[in-house]
């Protein structure tokens, strides 16, 4: 889905697909507190040795016994000590024979074979092993949906019983002495495709005796007993000669767990709901959310909390498939470029390659889609017409006021070319966003590239040719599939309602409720109508428009701020932007064509058709409304997870975790008002606005950062870790592109592990041993920073650091900074702590450099693609979403506000500066300028190289210039943990990581729909 900017507040609402505004701040213990009930295998007392808790992401459906993954799916899982505390190393062992170990508690694995397994883990304490056999986990692989859809295997169907009596669920463990187990798989149909054919199956086992066997040309059975512990694997197989006389598998096999006599064998998290939603066909959902959304306007809101909302209501066309991100679904396109579907509807993939990239990308516009409007009640076709003038208006403020403030850079990089600074006041630069660059990259119903029965079958079509900044786009369909700038608005709706943009004349039927031409009254880019427009058009015309964007922030167009028409799922029925918001069912929704497919958007009359949305400002209404059993879902705070795990023992809810992709950076101002910081945080300030341009005083703020204390305190809470540290602007679990071999403030590289600041100034690197260097005015010292010689004992230097209103975590791990800073400098430096609300903190970032009232600001970004790109624009290039209010390159490179920060050593844009400003240390604070115009010059280079080694040499080379810039203190990477009511099943949450927010129309559970 759509990825957003302005996450300011961690929280976790649902799931983790909308951890980004609402939930992991707060305030915990790493203790367990309560168990209710006693009886509850979590409960189980267990010995110092038996206390490993394994924490699965995923619960299983209503119904199920277990939870199903597909193969190839990822699966993340969290390891803890029931008592608390840490352990050296921590192990999971999968079930599928492999384990894996690290020091790190959260793992992820993927599973290539299909069968039951289940989980354990282990953990390293001291050297003892500690086990834990009441957290068992199974977990059932099916095929992969391109296996399916091959032909080539056959399908199975399996039994399992572990000889137990009665009508429970048969576990695939038991206890030495129990028994026997029992398995039987036989082939339901055969293979379909030509030449594979499937042999005899055969059962066989890596332990245990047989008891009995029998096998046929389509089935096997087998009886097996167990009179030792461990774990064992019994696997179905099931061999296939190929045409080419090979011979593959369609295996499966079961996981059997004996446990020694006595020990208690549990599963915490593997039974089926039992409950019933207590108001059908509705969802009401408490996020803590103060302030709400900023925008409901798709080209230019660029947080999360506002992209929930357009996710429902508006559609894209093409989305994310399920947790993937690399595969897609058509929403509004009739199948998705470059895949099969494409080339079995319409003869061709509607992908064309050019010197072997991918250059021209066909959609095909459903004909059944249609936007509906709720004050009218009529509805009307979605055309191509709507999708030009939507991706236009998005490319109308990808950078004013200024590159990375709104959204439109995602898709504006790929479809425009570079302009010119010094043209037209340096309103169409660093993208040319003139009428001819954005209407010339699109082409509608081309009839080189779409094809005929798309006109006569479907709505048409539109073609984007993906050549922006001269660069290739093999990953365009994140890009079109972000909400945030990529979602579809009717062109006469918007137009009537004054969101227009010049040259599409809208639509003559009433209210605006009927498609509109493109410009010139054309159909088809072919024409001369359209082809005289964009010849006679100014270069200018847009430019009234554009301007908008810096006089009214996230209102350029305030009449469609709040006011929406959608194809969605859902229509809006009200939204109060500090309340929450409603949804009703869209009577004119039809699915899209994937019907039958897995992660297709339901068909109407399939899906909840009231949502009532609550934004609170804290997690005590949804809580209440939990306990009551009202609530779908609730965000919550850690100080609420010894109440959430009662309700979770209690029956009343699920919990679930996933690593995210998410990042938050504690960012410094280089400069900043100190009287606007006055008055609008009503806090004293005696600092200079250019107080963190030195890059000494930045790397003693990072390295006096309580590391560990954040990570094993205040991010960890009963046993769950909530967040990871981390360093940089890539996030952990981005492929190879998370650099592993720097020493990020609070990192021992040599152990991999995190500290609190050291005070011991001897210690080379540390926070005392900077606090020594920039207060020492000794020749030679590149880091003496003269503006401290005003802070003292008697009469400290005082600021706010800026938090957020309702992020408790935050609040806490601010304070607890500033308590290291006042005992580090011996209270010659005291800061206090500013917690604006979210909405302030998403317009501050629009600020001109130098007139921010904020000194330090909590940076978090969502994606809005699985790329280092993403993460590179915000944090690092100049004027992106964190790096234009603090003035970063107004500061370092255009000298703007004084100083000299440029120097004349390894200034040249080439490897070798790269390499040296790299490995070189801590910059000098005269060369600040120099280090990051290299590092700016190797991030875009970067960008357009295509995938592989190079590419992640680079950006491991930019993120070590980024350190010894010290250009944030990296605070943490969250791992999404969320909450939903027992009738709810969690397979329609939306764990996504790149996702915004939920997709509610994809809830379902028991008595929901």
């Amino acid at each position: 889905m759509a990825a957003v900017v302005m996450i300011v507040v961690i929280v976790v609402v649902g799931g983790v697909g909308y951890v980004g505004i609402g939930a992991l701040a707060g305030q915990g213990s790493n203790t367990v507190s309560t168990c209710q009930p006693a009886t509850s295998p979590v409960c189980h007392s267990t010995s110092n040795l038996n206390n490993v808790v394994l924490f699965v992401a995923y619960q299983p459906g209503y119904g199920q016994s277990m939870i199903q993954l597909q193969q190839g799916q990822s699966l993340p899982a969290s390891v803890s000590l029931s008592g608390g505390g840490l352990a050296s190393s921590y192990t999971v062992h999968w079930g599928d024979g492999t384990a894996t170990t690290q020091t790190s508690p959260t793992f992820t694995h993927i599973y290539t074979s299909l069968g039951v397994f289940v989980m354990h883990a282990t953990a390293n304490v001291s050297g003892v092993t500690h086990q834990g056999p009441g957290y068992l986990y199974p977990v059932q692989v099916i095929p992969s949906i391109a296996n399916s859809a091959s032909g080539q295997y056959p399908v199975l169907t399996t039994t399992f019983s572990n000889g137990s009596a009665g009508a429970g669920v048969s576990r695939p463990w038991i206890q030495v002495g129990q028994g026997p187990i029992s398995v039987s798989g036989s082939y339901s149909s055969l293979p379909t495709a030509p030449g594979y054919v499937a042999g005899a199956p055969s059962i066989t086992s890596t332990g245990g005796t047989m008891v009995t066997s029998n096998s046929t040309s389509t089935q096997a059975r087998a009886t097996y007993s167990f009179s030792a512990a461990g774990v064992y694997r019994l696997t179905f197989v099931g061999p296939i000669t190929t045409p080419t006389g090979g011979t593959m598998y369609q295996n499966y096999t079961w996981t059997v767990f004996v446990g020694a006599a006595g020990t208690s064998l549990g599963c915490a998290y593997c039974q089926g709901k039992q409950s019933v939603s207590p108001h059908p066909n509705t969802i009401d959902a408490y996020e803590i959310a103060p302030g709400g959304a900023t925008s409901l306007d798709p080209a230019v809101d660029y947080e999360t909390v506002g992209a929930e909302v357009m996710n429902n209501i508006f559609e894209t066309l093409v989305n994310y498939n399920g947790t993937s991100t690399a595969g897609f679904v058509p929403v509004l396109a009739n199948c998705v470029p470059g895949t099969q579907a494409c080339v079995n509807q319409y003869g061709s993939s509607l992908l064309t390659i050019v010197n072997n990239q991918p250059l021209y990308w066909t959609f095909v516009i459903s004909g059944n889609a249609s936007f509906y409007d709720p004050s009218t009640g009529h509805s009307w076709g979605v055309y191509p017409s709507d999708v030009m003038f939507s991706i236009t208006r998005t490319l109308l403020w990808l950078q004013t006021p200024s590159q990375y403030v709104y959204n439109g850079w995602i898709i504006g990089q790929s479809l425009l070319p570079y302009g010119n600074a010094s043209w037209d006041g340096g309103l169409h630069s660093p993208w040319n966003n003139t009428p001819q660059n954005i209407l010339g990259s699109m082409l509608v119903n081309d009839t080189q590239f779409c094809p005929q029965s798309a006109m006569t079958q479907a709505h048409g079509c539109i073609t984007f040719k993906a050549d922006g900044s001269g660069s290739d786009w093999p990953f365009f369909l994140q890009l079109v599939g972000d909400a945030n700038g990529g979602a579809i608005v009717p062109c006469g709706w918007y137009t009537a309602q004054g969101a227009s943009v010049p040259g599409f004349a809208g639509t003559s039927a009433p209210n605006g409720d009927g498609p509109c031409l493109l410009p010139g009254g054309a159909t088809s880019t072919n024409s001369s109508a359209f082809q005289n427009y964009l010849s006679s058009v100014s270069p200018k015309a847009y430019d009234s428009v554009i301007e908008l964007g810096a006089t009214s922030p996230y209102a350029p167009q305030p009449s469609v701020r709040w006011n929406t028409v959608g194809s969605g799922p859902y229509y809006l029925e009200s939204v109060d932007q500090g309340e929450g918001y409603v949804l009703q069912a869209n009577p004119a929704y039809a699915q899209p064509n994937c019907a039958g497919q897995p992660n297709c958007y339901p068909a109407p009359g399939k899906y909840v058709a009231h949502v009532n949305v609550a934004w609170e400002p804290t997690s005590t209404g949804g809580i209440e409304q939990y306990i009551a059993g009202q609530a779908d879902v609730a965000g919550f705070y850690p100080t609420d997870i010894p109440t959430i795990l009662n309700l979770v023992h209690a029956g009343k809810v699920g919990l679930l975790t996933v690593p995210t992709l998410e990042t938050f950076e504690m960012g410094y101002y280089y400069q900043f008002n100190p009287s606007a910081t006055a008055q609008q945080s009503g806090l004293p300030v005696n600092i200079p606005g250019n107080f963190f341009s030195y890059v000494g005083l930045r790397e003693f703020f990072s390295q006096a950062f309580p590391y560990a204390y954040s990570l094993n305190s205040l991010n960890t809470v009963d046993g769950i870790n909530l967040a990871l540290n981390f360093g940089g602007a890539i996030p952990q679990f981005m492929g190879n592109y998370y650099p592993t071999n720097i020493s990020w403030p609070g990192l021992n590289l040599t152990t991999n592990t995190w500290h609190d600041p050291s005070f011991n100034p001897n210690v080379n690197g540390s926070a005392a041993y900077w606090w020594k260097m920039i207060t020492t005015n000794a020749p030679g010292n590149p880091y003496y920073d003269p503006e401290l010689a005003a802070c003292t004992s008697s009469s400290p230097c005082t600021f706010p650091m800026v938090g957020e209103q309702g992020a408790q975590t935050l609040a806490l791990a601010i304070q607890a900074w500033n308590a290291e800073i006042v005992k580090l400098t011996g209270g010659a430096i005291s800061p206090s702590l500013w917690q604006p609300t979210f909405s302030q903190i998403v317009v501050a970032t629009t600020a001109p450099p130098g007139t921010s009232a904020f000194t330090t600001a909590i940076d978090g970004w969502l994606p809005d693609y699985p790329d280092p790109t993403d993460y590179m624009a915000p944090y690092y290039y100049p004027d992106g979403s964190y790096t234009y209010s603090p003035g970063l390159y107004q500061t370092f490179v255009q000298q703007q506000f004084g100083g000299s920060y440029n120097c004349p050593i390894e200034n040249t844009l080439d490897f070798a500066s790269l390499v040296y400003w790299a490995n070189h240390g801590l910059v000098a604070n005269n060369c600040q300028g120099t280090a990051y115009s290299v590092m700016n010059w190797a991030n875009q280079l970067a960008a357009s190289m295509p995938t592989g080694a190079q590419r992640t040499l680079y950006y491991n080379l930019v993120e070590h210039v980024a350190n010894n810039l010290a250009l944030y203190m990296y605070y943490d990477q969250p791992i999404g943990v969320g909450s939903y009511a027992s009738w709810v099943n969690p397979a329609g949450i939306d764990t996504n990581p790149v996702a915004p927010g939920q997709l509610w129309f994809m809830w379902n559970g028991n008595g929901m729909i």
